[in-house]
């Protein structure tokens, strides 16, 4: 009797098995290998309504997130040392890739990455008595930007690179201004705190250093 209902067992156990491979052979042929030309064409149209949907004023930032999610499978991001230079690779949903290398802002002029061409370039430019406006207009020619997020150099920026790198006239401090405890001149407190001149400068604007009118 044991014998008997294991068999029985074992034979349901394979009718139904047959049973589902015979239901997944009928799924398969009934599957399109294909897309047709009108699923073709669905796709090519959401693909072309994705930067209007993107850039549409009534899309939050919770559906553009959904929308990344969708088309975009994997971000790989390599920075190059402590430079600006940033590689970016996109994995697409579909199996396409793509590469890109973007520019991201850092806090010291040495960091850049084309640093010792542009002091090569300022120390020509200061030996051939240029002004600080032909300066920058040579600056940007040669595709020089700026540390951080500024895109253009100024004039000031520039004056203040210059006298960090000992280019150019330099000015001699007033001899009547004696400097009392925790008092500096503003070049020499950025190469002692290590920092663009350029950036306490603005931090002496937004009064966050206070500065004595002398």
């Amino acid at each position: 009797m044991v014998a008997r209902q294991l068999a029985q067992d074992w034979e349901a156990k394979l009718s139904a098995q047959k049973q589902l491979q015979e239901e997944y052979q009928r799924f398969c042929c009934q599957q399109p290998r294909q897309l047709s030309e009108t699923e073709k064409h669905s796709i090519r149209q959401l693909a072309n309504s994705l930067p209007a949907l993107w850039n549409a004023e009534t899309t939050t930032h919770a559906q553009r997130k959904e929308i990344i999610r969708q088309v975009i499978q994997a971000i790989r991001v390599k920075v190059e040392g402590e430079s600006e230079l940033v590689h970016v690779n996109i994995d697409w949903a579909g199996g396409f890739s793509s590469h890109a290398r973007i520019i991201r802002p850092v806090g010291k002029w040495s960091q850049l990455s084309n640093y010792p061409q542009l002091c090569e370039c300022l120390t020509q430019c200061a030996q051939s008595n240029m002004t600080a406006n032909e300066i920058i207009t040579r600056l940007h020619q040669q595709g020089f930007y700026p540390p951080k997020r500024q895109k253009t150099f100024t004039q000031e920026m520039v004056r203040a690179l210059m006298r960090q790198l000992g280019l150019g006239k330099q000015s001699p401090p007033k001899p009547h201004i004696l400097l009392a405890d925790n008092e500096w001149r503003l070049p020499d407190l950025a190469r002692e705190l290590d920092m663009p001149a350029a950036t306490l400068h603005s931090w002496v604007q937004r009064g966050w250093v206070k500065k004595l009118d002398n």
